[in-house]
């Protein structure tokens, strides 16, 4: 496991790691849940696809962009609802940005759907 050991080689320079993963409980999870810096009580953002020995790689990105995406739209929140952070970050988001990556986020969602047959 390529990651896992890259993961196991960051620990001795930064402690500042953190792992996209198909699950919160995998190999590469546990091994960074054990750090102890005090400063986060998880590393590990996980997609919720499960484990599975095989996968198109388009499901793993179309996860792994969802996951990104609700971070930033969260963020983005955060920031728009405080002056003083949105001033201390330098951001330039304005609330129709943030309505309008909302809009797209559920476009991308339902083609999503639409390419692996989701019918709600």
């Amino acid at each position: 496991f390529a990651s896992l050991n890259v993961s196991k080689l960051l620990q001795a320079s930064s402690k500042n790691i953190f792992v996209v993963t198909s699950e919160w409980d995998t190999q590469i999870g546990r091994q960074l849940r054990s750090m102890d810096t005090g400063l986060f009580e998880s590393r590990i953002f996980s997609t919720d696809i499960g484990v599975r020995p095989a996968e198109p790689c388009t499901i793993s990105v179309a996860a792994t962009h969802q996951l990104l995406t609700q971070i930033f739209v969260y963020l983005s929140s955060v920031l728009l609802a405080s002056t003083d952070l949105r001033k201390a970050a330098g951001s330039v988001m304005t609330d129709r940005d943030l309505s309008e990556l909302e809009r797209c986020n559920r476009d991308c969602l339902a083609a999503l759907e639409d390419i692996v047959g989701f019918d709600r």
